[in-house]
């Protein structure tokens, strides 16, 4: 294993505080191509969402380098989102969906925009002993 690929498994597994879906990770190793981009078109792909893993209605979203402040603050505004934290800087942040609107839905408007670099549920995970 190259140490840009344990870097990597490294962020994924720990430093984004198991935020990515494990099967999307297992799919990726499979494919021995483990790079940010096939992960997120793997999220992209995935069906519908394992409900029971999710916590509130709960999203993490990437903007964009380019993405200013009040671009997401209007977003956070229109579909109905309320920021809960900065999860790394510049622009990973997890909102809380505070309309009627499903997670599953939300992400794929997301998912959608150009300021959007990639959204998903906010999942929770444990590790087995």
């Amino acid at each position: 294993m190259s140490i840009r690929n344990f870097i990597l498994i490294f962020f994924i597994l720990f430093a984004n505080n198991g935020c990515l879906r494990a099967e999307l990770q297992d799919k990726a190793r499979e494919q021995k191509s483990l790079t940010p981009a096939n992960v997120m078109q793997n999220t992209i792909n995935q069906g519908p969402m394992n409900e029971d893993k999710l916590q509130a209605p709960e999203v993490l979203v990437k903007f964009k380098s380019d993405a200013s402040q009040d671009a997401i603050e209007n977003l956070a505004k229109n579909y109905q989102l309320e920021m809960i934290k900065v999860v790394s800087r510049p622009n990973l942040y997890l909102f809380k969906i505070v309309g009627d609107q499903s997670v599953n839905d939300v992400v794929k408007a997301l998912n959608s925009l150009d300021i959007v670099e990639y959204s998903e549920p906010n999942y929770t995970y444990k590790l087995l002993k």
